[in-house]
Formats: C-alpha cells, structure tokens, sequence
C-alpha cells in the first residue's frame, strides 16, 4: 500500500469505519464511544426492547430527582428488564457460557440485591453481575468510571499483589505484598469480584481487571470488604513476611489521576518510557532491533506521520527485526490496525526483517485481533504472556445506556474467530512471565529477550558468513 493508501485508509470520518465495511473491522473494541450499529439488524424482539425503553425511562424521569440521587426501587428493577431484555435480544449467543436458567437465576439475584441495596452503589454492583454473567468481556455495565480509587497501583506477580506505584508520601510501600484489604483476606477479595468480570473471556482478563476493581471503594463496600465513605485498610507484608497495615484514604479518579506515582526503579525500562503515547518507537539501543510501542491507536494524522516515520527507520542500515508490543493495547480500531500492517508490510518483507509481538494480559479486542494479524502477515513470533482476550469469542460493542440510572454498557454484537484453534488467549511461542525482580529492576524481560536472539542469531550469522582463516 503506498502512501496516499495509507492516508485514505485514515480518512474516516467521525472516526467511523466507512460504509461497506465488513463486521470484523468494525467497533471491536468495547469502547463506549462507539455507538453505531452492527450491519446485522436485530429486528427480533425490538418491539419489545423499546417498551421496556418506555417503561425504564417514565421511571428514570422521576428517578434522576429523587433525594441524594438515589433512584427509586421500581426505576432500578425497570433498568434491570431493560439490560435483561437487551442481553436477550441483541447479543448473538447470550446462552454461549451461561444457561438461559442460570442467567434468569442472575436476574433474580440481581432484583432481590437492588431490593436490599442501601446505596446508589449497590444496585449498580447488581446490574453489572448481569452483563458479566453473559461470559464476553464486550458484554458489560460500568458504573466505574465515577468510584473513588485506593491512591497506589498493584498487579499481579504469580499469585502475590504487589504495590507498583505509590504516592511519594507512601513510597515505602512499593513491593509490598497485599494480604488484607478491609475485612477481607485477599483470595476473599479477589473471589467475590469475580461476580463483575467476564469469566470466559480469558483467565488473563481476570488478572488484568481484577486489581483495577480493588482499587475501587464502592467495589470493596459492595463485596463487604470496607464501610461507605471511609478509609480502607489494607494489610501488607514485607519481603520477611513481616506485616503492616495503612489506612488508605479512596480519592477521586481526577485527583488520582493528577497525583504523581513514585515507582521501584530509578530508571524505567524503554517500553515504560512514554506511557501516554499510543503508539511512537525507537531502536533498541547497540541492537538491530526497533522497537515499536503499540499501546492503541493515534488520531489518524498523527497515524499516518508515525508510520511513515517507522518505514524510514526500518529500512536504516543494521536494523534485522522489530518488535511490535501490544501488551497495553486495550482496543481501538482495527481497521487502522489493518491499513497500518499493510502500510509496513513492503519494507518488512523486502528486507526480511523478523517480526516478534509482544502480548500480555493488557492486550484485548482490536489489540488481540491486530496481533493475529501480525501473525498472518509475517509469521511473527508471540513473546510474553497469554492475552487478555480470546482469539475466537464476542466482539463489536453495541453500546447502549441505561435509561433509569444513565450507567453506559454494552452489549458483544458478532461472534469471530481470528485463529484456527479455539485457545482461552493468544498463547506465546516464547513465554516470558511477568515476574517482580524484573519489574523492580527496571528490566523489561520481553524486550530483552528479543534482543538477546537478535545478538545471538547475528552473531552466529556474522560467523558462519565470515572467511575461513589460514590453515
């Protein structure tokens, strides 16, 4: 694809996939921007939907005054049979990983939860174990965009918590490993929110979200772990298995996201080193290899330099691979994705340049799609871990809002499959684990695996190409 493809490619308007578009590359992202519909009309049932739409909204309408913002009960049980409803009719397979008798047992919890709920909080819990229920990770409800957050960052390391990033007043917890949070122990914790994250998505998808949901105060108050509205105490252990508690104060997402984070290395690995760029690059230093980070996907302007840009460093004298690391890519639109794969495609197979792809728990929807795609471009090799999305599974949001509370959600609209065998993630040809002696050193192990090869395979090629010397 020359240039001017590429460009054209870009030339989407509204950042919409233009008309004619086959359904894989469109809106396969759960972005809740994306709202247009699927080719596919669901006329099924759509009577049906748009009564319950009546109903949910004659109640909403006297719900959005209602005192300290609490809708009243008959308004939630309305947005309940209108998420049911949705679910039922538009999502292809809503039984694929749940019976249609277990899913209405959900829907029942869910009535006599909102029935019992003390809080705006708790009824929005309920709502969202519905869509989780349905199995997708494209199937959801999110309340979470407004609960307040524990202020540090922890991932998992194997089976152990650990902080990542703290405030600098609370430096010393860096490393520690979690034990308590509120009155729960931890494998306590971790099990009740399982009950809002899609559980056949992938086992990665749970280890991506679940330290996201606790971080989060109504989650931690909704599972009985906290008391509403006050500080959380969280029980850490040091590397001798020395305990400490701290009381920490949830912030809102704003503050958090303004307050700076101190990390364990002094020196962050290259692939941490512009973290809210989507996508930019760089060779790895004293290797042939460039590096390309591909955390999502640039306005398209921006798109189209940056890849133009990569062409002229791949075709640099010495570069002999690169490497694609979508491990933080999210989703986005894989239509780009596609034109962008195509863009690069003559001068990576003109110079038979390797390709390696980086993936993880991080790497979902279009991300995931976009890895397979690499793979079927150039055979390139997985490093890293097991992504958080299933290669072969639900995609294409059809976002939606429930009337009575507002709360966004979507609904999964097309079944794909992006690889011939059915795997729970794409599964890396080289595993490397996320280990924490990595992380604390600044070591990214994926990045120095690939150059590691690189210096090797050209190191017995320089050999081999080298003339034998006098006998």
């Amino acid at each position: 694809m020359g240039e001017m493809g590429f460009v054209r490619a870009l030339n989407l308007r509204d950042g919409r996939p233009a008309r004619g578009t086959p359904p894989a590359e469109r809106c396969v992202h759960g972005n809740p921007a994306c709202t247009w519909p699927s080719r596919v009309s669901r006329r099924r049932g759509a009577a049906s939907l748009r009564r319950a739409l009546v109903v949910a909204a004659a109640f909403g309408a006297a719900a959005l005054t209602s005192a300290q913002g609490f809708p009243e009960r008959e308004a939630w049980y309305a947005d309940l049979a209108f998420l049911a409803q949705t679910i039922r009719e538009r999502h292809p397979e809503p039984y694929r990983w749940t019976s249609a008798v277990h899913f209405d047992e959900i829907v029942a919890q869910a009535r006599g939860g909102i029935a019992a709920a003390a809080s705006r909080a708790e009824a929005e819990l309920e709502l969202a174990r519905v869509a989780a229920a349905v199995g997708d990770g494209h199937t959801n409800v999110r309340p979470w965009e407004r609960y307040a957050l524990l202020p540090l960052r922890w991932a998992w390391f194997g089976d152990e918590l650990r902080v990542t990033a703290a405030p600098a007043a609370q430096r010393e917890l860096l490393g520690l490993r979690v034990a308590t949070i509120g009155a729960l122990p931890l494998a306590t914790a971790r099990a009740r929110v399982q009950a809002y994250i899609a559980q056949h998505e992938s086992p990665a998808f749970e280890r991506n979200w679940s330290p996201y949901l606790l971080r989060m105060a109504e989650v931690l108050a909704g599972i009985g772990g906290a008391r509403s509205g006050e500080p959380v105490v969280v029980g850490f252990l040091d590397e001798a298995g020395t305990p400490r508690r701290v009381a920490l104060v949830p912030v809102s997402r704003a503050d958090d996201a303004a307050t700076p984070l101190t990390r364990p290395y002094a020196t962050p690995p290259l692939s941490a080193r512009a973290p809210d760029e989507p996508f930019w690059f760089e060779r790895s230093e004293g290797t042939g290899v460039v590096y390309v980070s591909f955390a999502g996907y640039p306005a398209r302007e921006r798109f189209v330099e940056l890849a133009q840009r990569l062409v002229h460093e791949l075709e640099a004298p010495g570069v002999t691979a690169v490497l694609f690391d979508l491990r933080q890519n999210g989703g986005g639109d894989l239509k780009l994705g596609r034109r962008f794969i195509e863009f690069v495609r003559p001068t990576i197979v003109g110079r038979a340049l390797r390709v390696y792809v980086a993936i993880g728990r991080g790497t979902y929807s279009a991300g995931m799609a976009n890895a397979t795609d690499f793979r079927k471009a150039f055979g390139a090799t997985y490093v890293g871990e097991t992504s958080g999305a299933r290669p072969n599974g639900f995609q294409e949001s059809g976002a939606f809002v429930l009337p009575a509370s507002g709360l966004p959600g979507s609904v999964a609209r097309e079944y794909y499959r992006f690889q011939e065998v059915d795997t729970d993630g794409l599964v890396p040809d080289v595993p490397v684990p996320w280990t924490w002696g990595d992380y604390a050193a600044g070591v990214d192990a994926v990045i120095a695996h690939v150059t590691g090869a690189e210096r090797d395979r050209t190191g017995r090629e320089g050999a081999a190409a080298a003339p034998a010397g006098p006998r």
